[in-house]
């Protein structure tokens, strides 16, 4: 039978190991380049986020896209990578940092920043993951 200082001390140990197991928490590095289809810099999409969606495990990652469409992941901190498993991939105009300004229109095409119809999607995997996506640009409307 256990003593109650034993019993605590066989818990904590117990609980310690379950964190430093990672208790499914362990990420792998991810980081990416956007392409443009058109072949033009995607310069444009700098400050555009980036999210790795898991409906399935309730997870997200994001990033944010450098000037030259390079991105790196992160899950619960930044450049942390992300989880194990199968995404959808979304792309996102930046945010306004003034609320009663209006969000910013996507360049690119509607379907990159709705999880129900993006096209695109990542595994990561228990490795180092480099993805690249090639996205559209959205048709221009003439004023």
């Amino acid at each position: 039978m256990f003593s109650s200082f034993r019993l605590g001390k066989f818990l904590a140990v117990f609980a310690a190991s379950f964190i430093l197991v990672g208790c499914g928490r362990e990420t792998y590095p991810v980081t990416g380049q956007i392409e443009m289809k058109d072949g033009s810099s995607p310069k444009e999409l700098a400050g555009y986020g980036i999210s790795f969606d898991s409906h399935e495990m309730k997870v997200s990652a994001i990033g944010t896209i450098q000037a030259d469409g390079s991105f790196e992941l992160g899950t619960t901190k930044p450049n942390d990578g992300a989880k194990l498993g199968k995404y959808k991939v979304i792309i996102s105009p930046p945010l306004s940092d003034n609320p009663d300004k209006q969000q910013t229109k996507s360049i690119l095409l509607d379907r990159y920043s709705d999880l129900e119809k993006t096209d695109l999607s990542a595994v990561v995997e228990a490795k180092t993951n480099n993805f690249t996506f090639t996205v559209e640009r959205a048709k221009r409307t003439k004023k």
